[in-house]
């Protein structure tokens, strides 16, 4: 299995997970936990979206399969915009996407603790 990390718009992280996590990462309305609700609560999320589950093509590899950084980007983009959020539900990202998303987005701002 993959490892995984959460991410959720900042308006729909769960309670539980905020409580056990009050300084959990933030990035503009992208919030990232390295627990998901089902690991913390028993309980799965109502929706989830396993980004996760599809090969990540980073470093771009010509021969490689997956989604590309560009196309990993803008499926994060959309599904946690900070107009109007496409999902509540909880996006399950690798280890892999999870270090990519830290290096582009979180590591170049400050970050703030919630």
């Amino acid at each position: 299995m993959t490892p995984k990390h959460y991410i959720y718009h900042v308006d729909h992280a769960p309670i539980e997970l905020l409580n056990k996590f009050p300084h959990a990462a933030r990035y503009v309305s992208i919030i990232l936990f390295v627990e998901g609700m089902e690991i913390v609560t028993g309980i799965a999320p109502v929706g989830i979206v396993n980004l996760a589950a599809i090969p990540f093509n980073h470093p771009f590899d010509s021969d490689g399969q997956g989604l590309t950084a560009a196309e990993f980007d803008a499926m994060v983009d959309s599904l946690l915009s900070t107009d109007t959020p496409f999902t509540s539900d909880e996006v399950q990202i690798s280890k892999t996407q999870t270090e990519y998303i830290y290096k582009t987005r979180f590591a170049q701002s400050n970050i703030d603790l919630i």
